[in-house]
C-alpha cells in the first residue's frame, strides 16, 4: 500500500475566499476545474462554520432546543463584508430618510407661527384680543425687522420653507433610491446564502438523519419558509428601518420643543408597548405552529404525488385530501388567530393614538393660553409625537413581516446547525494512494436510530479478502441490506468495528473512500436527466469521464444497444425517477452507473431482479467479469446468481451463522443447504416437465420424418446462443446447480471466453421525446387577470368581504377625521378669544375619542374579517389543487413541467401568494382608497385653486408606480417560475438521499442548485434597481408636492388676489388641505407598495385558474359511469395500440389482442419494455390506447366508473410504494371505500407471509415504515404490498414480479398464498422468471408490442417458438 496520509480541513484566506474550488464544501475533488463554482465564491455553510455560529461537532446533539424564532441580529449570520457595507449604507441613508419628517416638521413648525402671527397681526388693537395673543401680536407689529411689514416677513419664511423642501425632495430621492436597493441587493444575496445553506445541510446530513425528518417536509419548508424569510428581508429591513427612524425622531424633536407637552403625550407608551409585546409573543407562536402545519401539509402533498399510481391504483385519492385538509385546519386556525389578534392590536393601538391626540392638544391650548406657547411649537410637539406613533404603526405590519421571518429563520437554522454525526463533507481522514478491497466485520453490532429497540445486526463478525467475491444469503430482514449500508457508512455501527484494509472504517475521508465503492440496489434511482448524464454521476467525484467511457460502461451492462436505438441516444430523459424507462432499462443503466467508475469495493443488492432472463443473463456476465481483480459484496435471493461465490455467508438473526464456498455450505446441510434446497426441489418438477415436453415434441417430428430442424430466425439464433451461453457460463446456471448437487458435484465449473456478439433484440420501451420547457415569457405572454377576477375566488366569503369592506371604508373616513379635526385644532389655535378656544378645543377632543374608539372597532373587525376570508380561500384553493392534481390521469404527472418538486412547490405557494392580493390585503387597499377620494373632495371643496395644482403630482405618482407595477411583473413571473424550478431539484435529490450519498453527488446538486438560483439572483438584481428608482420617486414627489402647496398656498392667503372669491382664504383652508393631501399621497404610496404583492398574487391565481380548470383525460374522482352489481373478472384487449402521452412517436402497443375467461390466470412474458407493464396499466385505465378496446365482462373499460372498475382490480408492482405510516395503516390501504378492520389486516398479512415478522416487532403492526418504507427490507415491504393488495378481495389479481424481492423461502410460501388468492378470481401474472408461471391457465408473449403467441405452457412448447426459445433460454 502507498504512503497513506491524513485528509485535512481545507482552509480558507484572508478575504474570506474559498480555496479550490470544489473543496471549500467538504468534498474532495482531484481537479479544481470539475468544480461548476470557481475558487472565487463563497461556500456559505462552511463560511457560517469558520463564524462559528454551527454546532457539527460531536456532543451537539445535546444543544438546547431551538428558541421559537431567531434574535434580529442572528437574521444576517451569512452577511459578508460586502453585506455589511451595504446594509449599514442603506440603514444609514434610511435614518436619513427617516429624519427628513421631523426635519419637515420642525420648518414646518416655524412656518405655522408665522402664518399665526400674520392672521391675528390685524387684529392686534382689538379689544377681542387678550393674554398671550394680544401680547405676540403687539410684539410683532412694533419689530421693524429690517423695515419689512408682516406680509412681506411671510413671503420670506415662505421662500426660505420652499428652498428647504425642494432640497429635502432631492435628497429623499438620492437617499431612498440608495437604501431600497442596497437593502433589497443585500437581501437578495443572503437568502441566496440561507438557502444554498440549508440545501447543502440537508445534502451533508447522514442517512440516519433522513429516517426521522420527512423528505416532503424539507422540501416544503425550502420553498414556503424561505418565502416567508425573504418577505422579511430586503425593501420591508429598509422601510422598517425608515419609519423607526421618523419614530425615533419626530418624539426627540417633540422633547426638545416642548418637553411638559411631550410627558403628557408619551403616558399612552407604557400601555402601547405592553400590548404590543403581549400580542407579538401570541403571533409568533401562531406563526411558528402556521408554518408547521402547512410543511406537514407539503409532506403529504410530496409523498401523495411520488406515490400518484399506488393512489390511483387503490382509490386513496379521497384519504390523501382528508389527511392534507386536516392540516390545512389547523393552518387555518391559527392564521385567523393571528389576523385577528393583529387587527386588535392595530385597533388598540389606534384608540390610544387618538386619545393622546386629544390630551395633548387640549393640554397645548392651555400652555398657549397660560404659558405663552407658541403655536407653531405645539404643532411641532403634536405633529412629533403623531407621525412618530404613526411611522410606529406603519412599521407594525413590517415587523410582522421580520418576525415571522424570524420564526421561519428559526425552522431553516435549525436544519441547518444540525449535528452531523456522519459529515460526508468533511475533510478529515485517511486519503490512501488506493484502496485494497479489505473487509472485515468483527463483532458488529446495530440498530436504527429511528427503531433502537430491534436489533438488526448482533455480533455480526465475517472477512473478505481483496478480490473476493463473497454473498450474504438469508432470509428477508436478516441483516443483509443493513450490512451494505454500513460498509457505504450510512449508519455507525452501535458496537464493533468494521475494518477496510486493516483500518477502522471511521478513520478514512468519507467522500475519498466512497469513490471507491460500486452499489446497484434493488430499487434503482435515476435522476431526471438524460441517460448520458445518469451514467456520467457514477464516476468517481472528481474525475472528467468521456463519452467514450460511458459508451463502454453502457456496453458493459447491456444496455447500449437499447440506448442506441432511441431518436437522441445517451441524450434521451429519463424522466422523473426513470418513469420513462422500464424496470429492466433502469437496473441496467444503474449498473452502467456503478461500472464506470470502476470501483475497488462492488456491492450488488439484487442487482438483476428486475431483468427478463435473456438481459439477466448478459448482465450476470458483465457483472462476473466486473467483479473480476475487485472486492465484491453480493446479496442475492436466487442462490443461483451465487455458487460460485468465493465465500458465501448464511446470515439468521442479525449475525452469520454459517460461512464457506457452496461445496462447503451444502455439505454442511445447514441453513444454506436448507434455502438452496427449497429452491432447487421448486425449480426440479418444472424442469423436468419442460424437459418430457421437448423430448416428445422431439420424438414426435423424429417420427414423422422430419429430420431437418426448423430453422430459427435471426433473432431466435440469438436469444438460443444466449440461452446456450447463460448455460455454459453464468456464474449461477440453476441447471448447472441442479445438477451437480445430484451428482454430487459441488465444486464450480469453469467458465468459457467471451462471447461478444451478443446483442439486445427486444424493442424497448424507454423512449423519450425530449421536450423543452417554455419560457416564462411564452406561457404568461397572453395570460391576465382582474382584480375582480381575483376577488370571486373569495365568494364564498361575500359576507365577511362585505363587513370587512364597510370597516375599511370606515377606517379610511376616519383618517380623514383625523385630518379634518387637525386642521380644526390648527385655526383653533389661532382663535383670539381664550373662552372660545377652551370650548371648541374641548369638543374636538371628544371627536378625537370618539374617532380613536370607532377607529379601533374598525379596525379590529375589518382585520379579523379579511382574515378568516383570506385564510379560508387559502385553506379552498389548496384543497382544490391538491385535489384538481389528484384527480388528474397518470399522463399529466408524466409530463416534464409536472414534476412532483415542481408540483408541491406550486401547492405551497401560489395559495399563500392570492392570499395576499385577497384577504387583509383588500382591507388596506379599500381603506386608502376610501381616504384617497375623501381627501380629494375636502381638497376641492375647501380651496379648489390650489387642489387643481396639487393634484398634478398624482397622475406623477400614479405614474411611477404604473412604471414598478409593469417591470415587477416580468420579474415576479421569473421569479417564481425560478423558484419551482429550484423547488423540483431540491425535491428529486432530498427524496433519493440514498442514492445521492453513495455516488458521492452531494457536491453536484449543490452546485446544480446554487448555480440556478445564481441566475435568477441576477434577475432580481435588476428587480431591486428599478423597485428602487420607482419607490425613490415616490419619496420625493412628496416633498416637491408640499413645496407647490405651501408656496402657491401662501401665495393665495397673502395676495388676496382671486377675484371670483368673496372671502380670503385662511390659513386652516390650507392646513385642510395639507392635511388631507398628506393622508391621501400616503394612502397612494402604500397601495402601489403593494403592487409588487398583487402581481405576484395574479400570476399564482392564473396558474391555479389553469390548474382548476384542466379537465383529465380520465378522473380518478368522477363518479360517472357504470357500476355493474358485481364484476365477473373476464378480460379482453381488442387492437389495442397505445403511445405514451409524453412520447407519441414511440407506438409501444402495435395491435395487442388477447382474452382471459373468469377465474382464469394469464402470465404476459416477454423481454424488458416490450409492454407488458403497459397493458396493466390500460387496465387500471392510468393511460387509455389510442384505438381498439380494453374491455371487464364485455364492458369497454371507459364506460365503466372508474373508483369501481379499480376497486375490482388488486395490484402488486415490481417496486412496491409504501407509505410514511403504519403497517396496519399501509395494509388497510388496499381498500380504501370502507373502514378495514384489524382481523382482515391480520388476515391478509398472514396470506402474504408477513405476519411473523411484523409480531417480531416491538410495535407490531403500529410499526411505522418511514418515508418510502425505508425502515423495512426490500422483501418486506413487497410481503406488506402484496398483503394491501389481498385486504381488498379484488375479483382481479395484477401481479407485475410480485414475488421479485422476496428470499427462497418466503417467495414459495407467497407463491403458494398467491395461488391460492388467484383461486375463483382473475388474475394477470407479469414475470420474467417463467418457472412461476408454468401453472399458468394460458401465457401470453408479446414481443414488439403484439401478442406473437398466447396458449397452454404445453402447446406453446410444442409450438417451438417465442415461449419455446425462452424457455431454452432458462435451462
Amino acid at each position: 500500500m502507498g504512503d497513506e496520509k491524513a485528509g485535512q480541513a481545507n482552509g480558507h484566506n484572508n478575504g474570506g475566499e474559498i480555496k479550490n474550488g470544489a473543496k471549500a464544501n467538504g468534498f474532495s475533488e482531484k481537479s479544481s476545474s470539475t468544480s461548476s463554482i470557481s475558487s472565487g465564491q463563497t461556500d456559505d455553510l462552511q463560511s457560517a462554520k469558520r463564524r462559528g455560529i454551527l454546532c457539527c461537532k460531536p456532543g451537539a446533539d445535546n444543544i438546547k432546543e431551538q428558541p421559537e424564532r431567531v434574535s434580529f441580529f442572528r437574521l444576517f449570520r451569512f452577511s459578508d463584508k460586502l453585506d455589511v457595507l451595504l446594509m449599514v449604507t442603506g440603514t444609514l441613508v434610511m435614518v436619513l430618510l427617516g429624519l427628513l419628517v421631523p426635519g419637515n416638521l420642525f420648518y414646518f413648525g416655524n412656518l405655522m407661527t408665522n402664518f399665526v402671527l400674520f392672521e391675528t397681526s390685524e387684529s392686534a388693537n382689538s379689544t377681542n384680543l387678550t393674554g398671550c395673543a394680544a401680547e405676540n401680536a403687539a410684539q410683532k407689529l412694533q419689530e421693524p425687522s429690517g423695515g419689512l411689514m408682516p406680509e412681506e416677513n411671510l413671503r420670506g419664511v415662505l421662500d426660505s420653507y420652499i428652498k428647504i423642501l425642494v432640497g429635502f425632495g432631492v435628497f429623499a430621492f438620492l437617499a431612498a433610491y440608495t437604501g431600497i436597493t442596497f437593502w433589497t441587493w443585500t437581501g437578495e444575496r443572503q437568502i441566496r446564502r440561507i438557502r444554498n445553506a440549508y440545501f447543502q445541510a440537508i445534502m451533508q446530513q447522514s442517512i440516519a438523519w433522513f429516517d426521522v425528518h420527512n423528505a416532503g417536509e424539507l422540501n416544503t419548508r425550502m420553498v414556503e419558509d424561505m418565502q416567508r424569510l425573504s418577505e422579511g428581508f430586503g425593501d420591508k429591513m429598509a422601510t422598517s428601518v425608515q419609519w423607526i427612524s421618523t419614530f425615533i425622531g419626530g418624539y426627540a424633536l417633540a422633547f426638545i420643543v416642548g418637553w411638559k407637552l411631550t410627558l403628557v403625550l408619551l403616558t399612552a407608551c407604557p400601555l402601547i408597548v405592553i400590548v404590543f409585546a403581549a400580542a407579538s409573543r401570541f403571533m409568533m407562536r401562531m406563526v411558528r405552529q402556521e408554518l408547521t402545519a402547512y410543511a406537514k401539509a407539503g409532506s403529504v402533498a410530496e409523498e401523495t404525488f411520488s406515490s400518484i399510481r399506488t393512489v390511483a391504483a387503490f382509490g386513496g385519492e379521497k384519504k390523501a385530501e382528508d389527511l392534507y385538509n386536516g392540516h390545512l385546519k389547523n393552518a387555518l386556525v391559527k392564521g385567523v388567530r393571528k389576523g385577528t389578534i393583529g387587527g386588535l392590536i392595530s385597533g388598540l393601538i389606534m384608540l390610544i393614538v387618538f386619545c393622546s391626540c386629544a390630551l395633548t392638544l387640549w393640554y397645548g391650548a392651555k400652555l398657549s393660553r397660560e404659558e405663552c406657547f407658541e403655536t407653531g411649537g405645539i404643532l411641532q410637539v403634536f405633529f412629533g409625537v403623531i407621525v412618530g406613533s404613526m411611522s410606529l404603526g406603519f412599521a407594525l405590519p413590517v415587523l410582522e413581516n421580520i418576525n415571522s421571518a424570524r420564526a421561519a429563520a428559526a425552522a431553516l437554522f435549525k436544519t441547518i446547525d444540525a449535528y452531523v454525526e456522519i459529515d460526508s463533507s468533511s475533510e478529515i481522514g485517511l486519503r490512501p494512494d488506493h484502496l485494497e478491497g479489505d473487509v472485515e466485520f468483527e463483532d458488529v453490532g446495530f440498530t436504527y436510530p429511528s427503531r433502537q429497540e430491534i436489533k438488526v445486526l448482533d455480533g455480526l463478525s465475517f472477512t473478505v479478502k481483496k478480490g473476493q467475491t463473497v454473498a450474504l444469503v438469508g432470509e428477508s430482514g436478516c441483516g443483509k441490506s443493513t450490512t451494505i449500508q454500513l460498509v457505504q457508512r450510512f449508519y455507525e455501527a452501535n458496537e464493533g468495528k468494521i475494518l477496510i484494509d486493516g483500518k477502522d472504517l471511521k478513520d478514512y475521508n468519507l467522500t475519498w473512500l466512497r469513490n471507491y465503492m460500486g452499489i446497484v440496489s434493488q430499487e434503482p434511482v435515476l435522476f431526471a436527466t438524460t441517460i448520458g448524464e445518469n451514467i456520467r454521476l457514477g464516476a468517481k467525484w472528481g474525475d472528467e469521464v468521456t463519452q467514450e467511457q460511458i459508451e463502454m460502461a453502457a456496453k458493459q451492462a447491456n444496455c447500449y444497444d437499447f440506448i442506441s436505438k432511441l431518436p437522441k441516444g445517451f441524450d434521451t430523459l429519463v424522466g422523473e425517477q426513470g418513469v420513462q424507462l422500464s424496470g429492466g432499462q433502469k437496473q441496467r443503466v444503474a449498473i452502467a452507473r456503478a461500472l464506470i467508475r470502476n470501483p475497488a469495493i462492488l456491492l450488488l443488492d439484487e442487482a438483476t431482479s428486475a431483468l427478463d432472463t435473456q438481459s439477466e443473463a448478459i448482465v450476470q456476465d458483465a457483472l462476473d467479469k466486473a467483479s473480476k481483480g475487485r472486492t465484491t459484496i453480493v446479496i442475492a435471493h436466487r442462490l443461483s446468481t451465487v455458487r460460485g461465490a468465493d465465500k458465501i455467508f448464511a446470515f439468521r438473526n442479525g449475525r452469520v451463522h454459517e460461512q464457506g464456498t457452496h461445496a462447503e455450505l451444502m455439505s454442511m446441510e445447514g441453513i444454506y443447504y436448507s434455502l438452496v434446497m427449497r429452491q432447487v426441489e421448486r425449480e426440479k418438477e418444472e424442469e423436468k416437465e419442460n424437459r418430457a415436453n421437448v423430448e416428445k415434441m422431439e420424438r414426435q417430428r423424429s417420427l414423422s420424418g422430419d429430420s431437418t430442424q426448423e430453422k430459427l430466425t435471426t433473432k431466435d439464433t440469438r436469444i438460443e446462443r444466449a440461452g446456450s451461453f447463460r448455460r455454459s457460463k453464468r456464474l449461477g446456471s440453476l441447471r448447472s446447480l441442479k445438477h451437480n448437487i445430484l451428482d454430487g458435484n459441488f465444486a464450480g465449473l469453469n467458465q468459457p471466453g467471451e462471447d461478444d456478439d451478443l446483442e439486445e433484440i427486444a424493442l424497448e420501451d424507454g423512449v423519450v421525446v425530449a421536450r423543452q420547457l417554455n419560457s416564462v415569457k411564452s406561457r404568461d405572454k397572453k395570460a391576465d387577470i382582474s382584480m375582480f377576477e381575483l376577488l370571486r375566488m373569495n365568494s364564498p366569503e361575500w359576507y365577511l368581504i362585505v363587513i370587512g369592506t364597510i370597516a375599511a371604508l370606515i377606517t379610511g373616513v376616519v383618517h380623514l377625521a383625523f385630518a379634518l379635526l387637525l386642521s380644526e385644532v390648527v385655526g383653533l389655535l389661532s382663535e383670539p378669544d381664550p373662552e372660545v378656544q377652551r370650548t371648541k378645543i374641548g369638543q374636538v377632543a371628544g371627536w378625537f375619542v370618539l374617532s380613536g374608539i370607532t377607529c379601533a372597532i374598525v379596525i379590529t373587525t375589518q382585520n379579523a374579517c379579511f382574515a378568516l376570508s383570506g385564510e379560508r380561500l387559502t385553506m379552498r384553493l389548496r384543497k382544490k389543487s391538491f385535489a384538481a392534481i389528484v384527480k388528474q390521469d397518470i399522463g399529466f404527472f408524466d409530463e416534464e413541467d409536472n414534476s412532483v418538486g415542481f408540483l408541491a412547490s406550486r401547492l405551497a405557494s401560489d395559495a399563500s401568494l392570492v392570499k395576499g392580493a385577497t384577504g387583509q390585503r383588500v382591507g388596506v387597499l379599500l381603506q386608502n382608497t376610501a381616504t384617497v377620494i375623501g381627501a380629494l373632495v375636502i381638497a376641492f371643496t375647501f380651496v379648489w385653486e390650489l387642489t387643481l395644482v396639487v393634484i398634478v403630482f398624482l397622475p406623477l405618482m400614479t405614474a411611477a408606480g404604473m412604471i414598478q407595477h409593469r417591470l415587477f411583473r416580468g420579474f415576479s413571473a421569473m421569479e417564481k417560475a425560478g423558484i419551482e424550478e429550484g423547488g423540483k431539484m431540491a425535491q428529486e435529490a432530498i427524496t433519493a438521499m440514498r442514492t445521492v450519498t453513495s455516488l458521492n453527488r452531494q457536491r453536484y446538486f449543490t452546485d446544480k442548485l446554487y448555480q440556478h438560483f445564481k441566475n435568477l439572483y441576477k434577475a432580481d438584481l435588476k428587480k431591486s434597481f428599478v423597485y428602487g428608482i420607482a419607490f425613490a420617486a415616490s419619496q420625493s414627489l412628496v416633498f416637491f408636492m408640499y413645496a407647490i402647496c405651501f408656496g402657491f398656498g401662501g401665495y393665495l392667503i397673502v395676495c388676496d388676489c382671486l377675484p371670483w372669491r368673496s372671502e380670503a382664504i385662511k390659513f386652516f383652508h390650507l392646513m385642510r388641505i395639507f392635511a388631507a393631501v398628506t393622508f391621501g399621497t400616503q394612502s397612494v404610496g402604500k397601495n402601489f407598495s403593494s403592487l409588487p404583492d398583487l402581481e405576484r398574487a395574479k400570476l399564482a391565481a392564473l396558474k391555479i385558474i389553469k390548474l382548476l380548470n384542466k379537465e383529465p383525460s380520465i378522473d380518478s374522482t368522477s363518479s360517472a359511469g357504470a357500476r355493474p352489481d358485481k364484476s365477473e373478472g373476464e378480460i379482453s384487449f381488442t387492437d389495442v395500440e397505445f403511445s405514451y402521452p409524453t412520447r407519441k412517436a414511440v407506438q409501444v402497443l402495435q395491435g395487442v389482442s388477447f382474452t382471459v375467461k373468469k377465474g382464469e390466470t394469464v402470465a404476459l412474458v416477454g423481454s424488458s419494455g416490450c409492454g407488458k407493464s403497459t397493458s396493466v396499466s390500460l387496465l387500471e385505465r392510468f393511460y387509455d390506447g389510442i384505438s381498439g378496446t380494453v374491455a371487464i365482462d364485455d364492458k369497454d373499460v371507459k364506460i365503466l366508473n372508474i373508483q369501481w372498475l379499480r376497486q375490482q382490480l388488486g395490484l402488486v408492482s415490481q417496486e412496491p410504494t409504501l407509505f410514511n405510516a403504519s403497517i396496519a395503516e399501509n395494509i388497510a390501504y388496499g381498500d380504501n371505500s370502507r373502514e378495514v378492520t384489524m382481523p382482515e389486516i391480520i388476515e391478509a398479512a398472514t396470506k402474504a407471509n408477513a405476519h411473523n415478522f411484523i409480531t417480531s416487532l416491538p410495535q407490531g403492526y403500529e410499526t411505522n415504515v418511514g418515508s418510502k418504507g425505508t425502515q423495512l427490507s426490500g422483501g418486506q415491504k413487497q410481503r406488506i404490498a402484496i398483503a394491501r393488495a389481498l385486504v381488498r378481495n379484488p375479483s382481479i389479481l395484477l401481479l407485475d414480479e410480485a414475488t421479485s424481492a422476496l428470499d427462497t423461502e418466503s417467495e414459495k410460501v407467497v407463491q403458494e398464498a398467491l395461488d391460492e388468492a388467484m383461486q375463483g378470481r382473475t388474475a394477470i401474472v407479469i414475470a420474467h422468471r417463467l418457472s412461476t408461471i408454468r401453472n399458468a391457465d394460458k401465457i401470453g408473449v408479446i414481443d414488439n408490442g403484439k401478442v406473437v403467441e398466447f396458449d397452454t405452457h404445453e402447446q406453446l412448447l410444442e409450438k417451438r417458438g417465442f415461449y419455446f426459445n425462452l424457455i431454452n433460454a432458462q435451462l
